[in-house]
């Protein structure tokens, strides 16, 4: 059983406990903070087989508990969701609250009589064999609220896969939440009793802190995936499928290369290499029909009804990808390639299209796509402060004056950059781009050997020192120069990652070349990295699974800071 499955295993058998806490009917109440993670465990089906008979989202409205007197809550227990199930549950009979027991208690509400509370204990969600995912956004909270729960939730969430997989025999990082993610780990490894964890494993643990590398999830991404992602929205491994028969409606699919053959092929490709790959697939799958219409023999008549099953999924799931690249490529008109121009000239050192983006703001263009742009010239080439006050005063009146916290808490966070107050410590942009080798005229997208294929020649700087910290297609002088081993890179090499990015450095164990790499990504990863460190990992043949708090496209970024 691999990691994944044991991991939906377990989920199953915790939602299980979760819902049996009541008897007779139930009416189960969903907060939306849960709903993507619960929809992927459970179908309805499950849901009714452990008597909810009702289906509910968290909100300011009353429960009706007509017919199913008892309630069971499902909640990542935040103040705003404890609050919300506090002034409710004081008008039910039996409630029940499974959540997070380190989140604001209903005690303090004066309610905790009133109910049962237990540990949802649900945490990763394996959105793919080697993608898991804890599905909580935190990006703002760790650089504007410096609120570090979920850091503390991936701590706990780590040194409970390491009771199953051994621990980790190497531990490597970069980052100030690299370092408090360490501090948190020696914390809650303390309450973890010495008897539950399994011996020392080869297995090696990168952590990467988002904050090093806030360019890349503000790019416009090339792969498949990625780009349905910005597109439709990917929500907990589920997007939106319109529905053919009944025009203007749509149903939840699910996304999983393990399932879906179709996918399986898509997936990592560069769009453009994709659109083919589907033509390919279509063109196969009638062919096999046209060629039992000619048959007369039995035997192949046969051997062809032994495949049906296998062909009529794929032919379902080529109709649903096909609408998909759909979306995508109407998405991609005139202004889709301007705007990838001016982000292409950004981060390549080019002088920044300003004229392109005053257009988008006075022509009141998508806001996030203007925003977003913003922050990247900011983050990657010198812009002076009275452009950027410009942008502001011109970015509100567009926008409206209710985006005044958003452009505050960007600021704040460290996207939107002012050239008064850049960091004296650590290289610019500039430095940053030539030392990692960021920059690709001419990438091989059909058989790509190159992480730059991603974007279409940007190769994500997050990958980059993913890189450098297995000690595997190294780009630093230094660590080309110094001949870093399977091992990784010795202590005089990483001085040259240090140079360039000067932050707390995590260095515990030597790497062992023959063991698995987790990627812990603190704050987010985009698809289109997770593609790039899968093509990593195959020319390196070193075995990857992603670990996250969630996943980013630039729209999230930004909407998570209004």
């Amino acid at each position: 059983m691999d990691l994944a499955d044991r991991i939906t295993r377990d989920a199953r058998h915790n939602l299980h406990r979760a819902l049996d806490m009541g008897i007779g009917k139930k009416t189960l109440v969903i907060a939306k903070s849960v709903s993507g993670i619960i929809s992927h465990f459970a179908d309805s089906a499950f849901l009714k087989e452990h008597g909810c008979e009702k289906l509910a989202y968290l909100s300011t409205q009353p429960i009706d508990t007509a017919d199913c007197p008892t309630v069971i809550y499902l909640s990542r227990a935040t103040t705003a969701e404890i609050d919300l199930i506090a002034g409710q549950v004081k008008s039910i009979l039996d409630a029940a609250v499974a959540g997070d027991p380190q989140s604001p208690s209903l005690e303090d509400r004066g309610v905790l009589a009133n109910v049962e509370v237990h540990d949802l204990d649900i945490d990763l969600v394996p959105l793919e064999e080697d993608l898991m995912s804890l599905e909580s956004p935190c990006l703002r909270d760790v650089t504007v609220a410096q609120d570090h729960a979920t850091l503390y939730q991936l701590a706990r969430t780590i040194l409970a896969l390491e009771t199953n997989l051994g621990t980790f025999s190497c531990v490597r990082g970069r980052g100030q939440l690299a370092q408090r993610f360490v501090d948190m780990y020696a914390t809650v490894a303390k309450s973890f009793p010495p008897s539950t964890m399994a011996t020392a494993s080869n297995n090696t643990l990168i952590l990467f802190d988002r904050t090093l590398d806030l360019v890349t999830p503000l790019m416009t991404p090339q792969t498949y995936t990625s780009l349905l992602d910005s597109v439709r929205d990917i929500q907990c491994g589920f997007v939106e499928v319109d529905v053919p028969e009944a025009p203007g409606r749509t149903r939840k699919f699910k996304l999983s290369k393990r399932d879906d053959p179709v996918l399986k092929e898509l997936a990592d490709l560069h769009f453009d290499v994709a659109a083919h790959t589907l033509k390919d697939l279509a063109i196969s799958i009638r062919t096999q029909n046209d060629a039992l219409q000619k048959t007369e023999s039995i035997s192949a008549i046969n051997q062809f009804v032994d495949k049906l099953p296998e062909i009529v999924k794929s032919k379902e799931m080529l109709s649903i990808h096909l609408r998909f690249a759909e979306a995508i490529r109407a998405s991609m008109d005139e202004d889709f390639f301007q705007y990838l121009e001016a982000e292409q000239g950004a981060v390549s050192g080019s002088e920044v299209d300003v004229e392109y983006i005053n257009e988008l703001i006075w022509s009141h263009r998508d806001m996030y796509k203007a925003m977003a742009l913003i922050c990247l010239a900011t983050m990657t080439c010198s812009i002076r402060d009275k452009q950027l006050e410009s942008w502001r005063s011109e970015f509100l009146q567009s926008y409206g004056y209710q985006y005044h916290s958003l452009w505050t808490h960007l600021e704040s966070a460290g996207l939107v950059l002012r050239a008064s107050s850049r960091p004296r410590t650590g290289a610019p942009w500039s430095a940053i781009r030539r030392a990692f080798d960021l920059v690709h005229e001419h990438v091989e997208l059909n058989n790509p050997t190159h992480i730059a294929y991603t974007f279409t020649g940007y190769a994500p700087l997050s990958v980059r020192i993913v890189q450098e910290l297995m000690g595997v297609g190294s780009i630093l002088p230094s660590l080309t120069e110094t001949g870093a081993g399977a091992g990784g890179p010795p202590a005089v090499a990483t001085d040259a990652l240090q140079r360039v990015l000067p932050v707390p450095a995590i260095e515990h164990g030597r790497m062992d070349p023959a063991g698995h790499v987790f990627v812990a990504f603190l704050g987010g990863v985009t698809m289109a990295e997770v593609s790039a460190l899968r093509l990593v990992s195959k020319v390196a043949k070193r075995p990857m699974t992603i670990l996250t708090t969630d996943v980013l496209t630039a729209w999230k970024v930004v909407e998570a800071f209004k």
